[in-house]
């Protein structure tokens, strides 16, 4: 071969290269490079793949699919349940954490249902995986995360989501919703302590022979549930103090108990029928979910009065 021949051939290998760099870019040249002279492909920039969700070992499915796990809520607590997600990426970048968004059945969009941080009640995250595996130098990695979210007691009862968020360590993200089932809770407690829980002992204040008892006798009552109570119900046996007893009697047509929100026994107070079996509806829209662990709502706790006349004669 002659000196001009090899000259121009060197002279095209020097062009292709420069075209190459120019157009192509160094990392493109690069990840050719490292595929056609080590066997390797490196493809950064996929987002991770959330390929499986569990609720307390069960599995989630996507919305309207079989598998809704439930869960049982704690009475005037928090229930804590735990979330186990997988994660996929091809190349091996999916320890970036989730973050899960806690969407209530009114909060997401329906058809289909839509969660995400925007729509979200509530939100957890967990920024390391509790288990990375997978081939050599980690790709086509999975990562297992363990993510708790404490469950309200007042949350309303029904369908819920979760939209399961991971990112890598680039910051690429991917999510998928998936869906459980918050369960009924049917708790009252009363008489109710604040900060000492359910009390046992109904407080009636100062009573006195021959009259009403007023004032001091209230006693707060609950909706430690997840569900409206629409209907409330009282009932009452006779009242002993030591070895005496108080009966329930007739008095100026209607009898010697009562159940009341105030302190006056004659102002729409529950009368305690004469069988003390029997039981009555007081208040009449019962008693309200709670909204928060304050109990804001005026009608999700309420103070009631036990109002008793103690003859002074008996019959």
């Amino acid at each position: 071969m002659s000196k001009r021949i090899i000259g121009v051939v060197i002279f095209l290998v020097i062009l292709v290269i420069v075209f190459s760099f120019s157009f192509l870019g160094f990392e493109k040249i690069k990840r050719w490079i490292e595929l056609q002279v080590t066997g390797r492909l490196r493809v950064p920039g996929v987002s991770p793949q959330v390929t499986a969700v569990y609720l307390e070992n069960n599995y989630c499915d996507e919305p309207g699919g079989a598998n809704k796990p439930s869960v049982i809520p704690v009475a005037n607590s928090y229930r804590p349940i735990t979330f186990n997600v997988t994660v996929y990426d091809v190349n091996g970048d999916c320890g970036g954490g989730i973050t899960l968004y806690i969407c209530s059945n009114e909060s997401a969009l329906p058809n289909p249902p839509y969660c995400n941080a925007a729509y979200s009640v509530d939100s957890v995250s967990n920024s390391t995986p509790a288990i990375k595996y997978g081939p050599e130098e980690c790709q086509n990695c999975y990562c297992n995360y363990t993510a708790t979210y404490n469950l309200p007691y007042y949350m309303k009862c029904g369908t819920w989501y979760v939209n399961v968020t991971a990112s890598d360590e680039e910051g690429n993200k991917n999510s998928t919703v998936r869906w459980w089932h918050d369960s009924m809770l049917l708790s009252v407690w009363y008489p109710y302590i604040e900060g000492d829980g359910e009390g046992n002992e109904v407080y009636l204040g100062v009573v006195n022979v021959g009259q009403w008892n007023y004032g001091m006798g209230q006693n707060l009552t609950k909706n430690t549930g997840n569900i409206n109570v629409t209907t409330l119900l009282w009932n009452a046996t006779n009242f002993t103090s030591g070895a005496n007893v108080i009966p329930i009697k007739p008095y100026e047509g209607n009898t010697t108990f009562a159940v009341d929100d105030d302190t006056d026994p004659m102002n729409g107070a529950g009368w305690i029928n004469e069988t003390p079996t029997v039981q009555i509806a007081y208040p009449p829209y019962g008693l309200y979910r709670c909204t928060d662990f304050a109990c804001s709502n005026p009608r999700a706790k309420y103070y009631l009065w036990w109002h008793i006349y103690v003859p002074s004669v008996p019959s």
